[in-house]
């Protein structure tokens, strides 16, 4: 699947093989790619409803020079304070690595009540 974003507009263009689709236990549908192509067009997707998937992912990812030039380029909240994007890849990383107590410990001078308020999130922190 191959995508091309157009800078000039807020379209964007696919080019897919035919697609398979799940019906029901056992069966498929094909789509073909034209048909599909044309069910595409039909969808209007808003600049702003982009802005805000490009703040989404640069926040999400830990791209905080990018979410703030973003932001001040497009004028999309971020949602979020932009200054918490170090603690919470700091955090990300702890428990990607395996250091759960750094990560827990992270959490707790961040926010103390939260893995207090939320035991499933405390679970599966611990479970990591």
């Amino acid at each position: 699947l191959s995508v091309y974003f157009f800078s000039t507009t807020s379209h964007f263009s696919f080019h897919a093989p035919p697609l398979s689709v799940p019906m029901a236990p056992g069966q498929r549908r094909t789509i073909a790619s034209a048909d599909w192509m044309g069910k595409l067009e039909e969808v209007k997707v808003s600049k702003e409803s982009l802005n805000r998937l490009v703040m989404n992912y640069l926040v999400i990812e830990g791209y905080k020079d990018a979410a703030e030039q973003f932001q001040s380029e497009s004028g999309t909240s971020p949602g979020i304070d932009l200054d918490s994007i170090t603690d919470r890849m700091a955090i990300r990383n702890a428990v990607q690595d395996g250091a759960v107590g750094e990560a827990i410990s992270r959490v707790n001078d961040l926010s103390p009540e939260l893995l207090d308020q939320d035991p499933a999130l405390q679970f599966r922190v611990k479970k990591q």
